[in-house]
């Protein structure tokens, strides 16, 4: 098949990057993921922009891939990891060459606290 307007729907947009969400009853997600699948999009499609592509009957799996438009081919890729780091001045660069540590677990929950007693009803 190809690729119906319907289908699709932005979820979520910031600062030039959009979240989609694409299903389809009969591609493959091969099918879905061939490049020039989503070129009918390519006006409102940035690269780096985020496609969840869900499982429906075709698809029993889905899964988040990364959408690339290069002069309004629109390719589906593997996303990319970026993590943020300071660079020395109150900002942030993206891509650092390292991995940020890990965060510590989250503290365990705090036993409930005993409920006070109901006043007696007059």
């Amino acid at each position: 098949m190809a690729y119906l307007q319907a289908n699709m729907s932005c979820i979520a947009q910031a600062y030039g990057w959009s979240q989609w969400q694409y299903r389809s009853a009969t591609d493959t997600l091969a099918v879905i993921r061939a490049s020039g699948y989503f070129n009918a999009m390519a006006n409102v499609i940035n690269t780096g922009d985020a496609i969840w592509i869900g499982p429906d009957s075709t698809n029993a799996a889905g899964g988040w891939d990364m959408l690339i438009n290069t002069a309004g081919v629109i390719t589906v890729a593997a996303p990319t990891l970026l993590v943020a780091q300071s660079n020395g001045n109150g900002g942030e660069t993206a891509a650092g060459g390292h991995e940020e540590e890990a965060l510590p677990p989250p503290p365990p929950p705090s036993p409930a606290a005993p409920r006070p007693a109901a006043a007696p009803r007059k």
